[in-house]
């Protein structure tokens, strides 16, 4: 049988260090989460109340300092004491470019930091 690479091997996309706080939740009941990482296709949350795997929930976020607010549809993919790792599974066509961007800046800030 062959091993199973690790997590980190297996993302399509590179995860980005991140402190943002962020608003999680179903149902309209919402709670507040710091985000660890983040890509385009997921984002790692700690969290106070955790979440099943496979559990849809909504999560929204200041994407910029100007006050872009990101609103995302996810599901839970992995969830462990007070961590979740979510998958993007739906953002809207206006909101897509606009979390590339964020994405993007936040790249380069990480590219400077760690000159």
């Amino acid at each position: 049988m062959t091993p199973r690479p690790a997590l980190q091997e297996r993302r399509a996309h590179h995860r980005l260090s991140t402190t943002i706080e962020v608003r999680y939740g179903a149902a309209g009941e919402f709670r507040r989460a710091q985000a660890c990482d983040i890509s385009p296709a997921g984002i790692g949350l700690a969290v106070a109340v955790p979440y099943e795997v496979g559990t849809e929930i909504d999560l929204r976020f200041q994407a910029h300092a100007r006050g872009d607010l990101v609103l995302l549809k996810t599901r839970v993919r992995h969830s462990a004491g007070n961590r979740m790792g979510l998958e993007i599974v739906n953002v809207s066509a206006e909101q897509y470019p606009q979390l590339l961007s964020w994405l993007r800046e936040l790249e380069a800030e990480h590219a400077t930091a760690t000159r």
